[in-house]
């Protein structure tokens, strides 16, 4: 058998009010936490990180206020033998989002 395919990421959870912010892809039918890849551009987690939120909600990170949250994984939506492993952090985040968002 053999060992299961992982894709790292980093994720961003945002949590009010007892409520967790998802996003989905256009025309995606599943919602996700925003995150994505460490792309080699990168210098560390938190780039990726703050670069991803920017992408997806039109914000910007207060990379100054991250958490790390812990290390979470399971199996990838749709892909048999891929893990998604995410590292995963919260943080304060500076602006509104963009209508593209």
């Amino acid at each position: 058998m053999s060992a299961a395919k992982i894709i790292d990421k980093v994720g961003f959870c945002v949590l009010r009010e007892r409520r967790v912010l998802l996003a989905r892809s256009k025309g995606d039918a599943l919602f996700q936490i925003p995150g994505g890849k460490v792309e080699a551009a990168d210098a560390d987690d938190l780039s990726a990180l703050a670069r991803e939120v920017q992408e997806e909600l039109g914000v910007t990170l207060d990379r100054e206020s991250a958490e790390f949250l812990g290390l979470f994984s399971a199996p990838a939506a749709g892909k048999p033998g891929v893990i998604v492993a995410v590292k995963l952090f919260s943080a304060a985040f500076d602006g509104t989002p963009s209508a593209q968002s």
